[in-house]
């Protein structure tokens, strides 16, 4: 009985100690012994309750941008479109140039199709700071599949004049061209993607 004791309390501090260095060691070995239903429902739970944590801290203070953010990713996750975008529409209010929740919003609207949404919250970026390269591809994404191949190129070429390392922004530029019937232009940016992609493969 006493070896069952001993034993039991050692478990318990090394499951404690664990615990300390990984918090959430416990619920993810948890994880492991239930059904995929079950585990479904266990995050569901979670995801509940840090909802409602959150709901309470905005309750007591309704200016903690932190918290705004962590519930709209939450929300996004919960697939609460409304509710993700009145926390990032508060976050702006109180925040006009909060980059974080400003790039967030765009790439949740491009997400969910909202073109004119997430072109109007990238311009505002660039608006804000011009060398953005990734902002400039997103965005010459979204004009290309609109067919607004004239401003997809022109944001391409933006993205490219400030990062020539990018192989997303060749490879974009290549599709642009194309559909703009620079053949040409477009077999030069394919090898140049397919130049970037090597140098990555080889690096360490």
């Amino acid at each position: 009985l006493w070896t069952v004791v001993y034993l039991g309390s050692l478990l318990g501090g090394a499951f404690g100690t664990l615990e300390a260095i990984a918090p959430g060691f416990s619920r993810t070995i948890g994880y492991l012994f239930v059904s995929p239903e079950q585990r479904l429902e266990m995050v569901r739970n979670e995801q509940r309750q840090r909802l409602e944590r959150l709901n309470r801290t905005l309750a007591q203070d309704p200016n903690k941008v932190d918290a705004y953010l962590e519930r709209a990713a939450l929300r996004q996750m919960l697939h609460d479109r409304q509710g993700a975008m009145a926390d990032y529409d508060q976050i702006l209010r109180l925040q006009p140039d909060n980059v974080q929740a400003r790039s967030s919003r765009a790439n949740y609207r491009e997400s969910i199709k909202d073109y004119t949404g997430a072109i109007a919250d990238y311009t505002a970026l660039l608006n804000q700071n011009s060398d953005l390269p990734w902002t400039y591809v997103r965005r010459a994404s979204i004009y290309y599949q609109l067919k607004n191949y004239r401003k997809a190129y022109a944001d391409v070429n933006q993205a490219i004049r400030h990062d020539r390392s990018s192989a997303m922004a060749f490879e974009l530029r290549s599709r642009i061209r194309k559909a703009l019937g620079d053949k040409k232009g477009a077999i030069a940016d394919e090898k140049t993607t397919q130049a970037l992609h090597k140098q990555m493969d080889e690096e360490p």
